[in-house]
């Protein structure tokens, strides 16, 4: 095996060898830096890193984090509190405050899947109080309109 002809493949076990004696007749090289004799080859001394040659690894998306998972809900949770309080205090005012008492309760149900689930099951409980003393005050209401007959 002749390792200056070019047509020849070197063998495997001589492959540092005939590295080595292309790097040493390479004119281009010099001192200073990292000498380069053949592309892919570094001279003895400097190592070699194959991560050049493997191609980047695609980004993929990443989850959501936990805390950012519901955060439309946390509107759910703070919207049934405001419309509870709205609705206990107004059921004392007027029978409309059911309005506030049941979109309170919507909310409420969605505000469960957030970080304030504790929040979302206060307003809920509020909005189920004004929507008692709503109720009550509508069928107070009703009496007065249609009185019930007793019959003895």
């Amino acid at each position: 095996m002749n390792p200056e002809s070019s047509d020849e493949q070197p063998e495997p076990q001589h492959v540092e060898q005939y590295v080595a004696e292309l790097v040493e007749e390479d004119p281009s090289s010099s001192d200073e830096g990292v000498d380069i004799g053949v592309i892919g080859f570094a001279t003895p001394g400097v190592s070699y890193d194959p991560s050049i040659l493997v191609p980047p690894k695609r980004k993929t998306e990443k989850p959501a984090p936990k805390h950012m998972e519901h955060l439309a809900s946390k509107g759910g949770a703070i919207g049934a509190i405001v419309l509870g309080v709205l609705a206990f205090f107004g059921s004392f005012i007027t029978s409309y405050a059911i309005l506030n008492s049941l979109m309170g309760l919507a909310l409420g149900l969605w505000g469960l899947k957030s970080n304030y689930r504790r929040t979302a099951i206060i307003g809920m409980a509020l909005c189920l109080i004004a929507a008692f003393f709503c109720v009550v005050e509508i069928s107070s209401w009703l009496q007065t309109i249609w009185p019930t007959e007793e019959t003895f």
